[in-house]
């Protein structure tokens, strides 16, 4: 009876007829539960980055602590001072200054894989835990 009603009040035959086709096909076969959702954010990814590709610039928000896992990182600070930072190394909020922003722009000195730690192990990391070079 409800379902009448409705149909009543929708305007223009073509779209009660669809509707009326839809309903009578959900009497015969299951729902479409299929749902587009958007992907995971990923807490711990790998990243790669060729020569000269920048990673970040100076003052930038540090959003993410990065591992070295494969060739170098070169940090250059705005007074010019250059570090390189090499395969195991591991560039974190000791990078940053306090308001968490990066106090040096980072680069690809080689072809360079890293592991990039975000979101909650980020805050985790920043809060309670310090990784430390083996």
């Amino acid at each position: 009876m409800w379902r009448t009603i409705y149909l009543a009040k929708l305007p223009g035959m073509g779209r009660r007829f669809r509707v009326m086709i839809d309903w009578t096909f959900d009497l015969f076969f299951a729902r479409d539960i299929s749902v587009v959702l958007p992907p995971q954010d990923e807490i711990v990814r790998a990243i790669h980055l060729e020569k000269g590709e920048s990673l970040f610039e100076v003052g930038q928000t540090l959003r993410a602590i990065f591992y070295v896992k494969r060739g170098a990182l070169t940090l250059q600070s705005p007074g010019g001072h250059v570090q390189t930072l090499e395969a195991g190394d591991i560039l974190d909020q000791a990078f940053a200054d306090g308001q968490g922003t990066w106090q040096a722009g980072a680069a690809a000195a080689e072809s360079t894989d890293l592991i990039v730690i975000r979101g909650r192990a980020l805050e985790l990391l920043k809060t309670q835990l310090r990784l430390v070079k083996r």
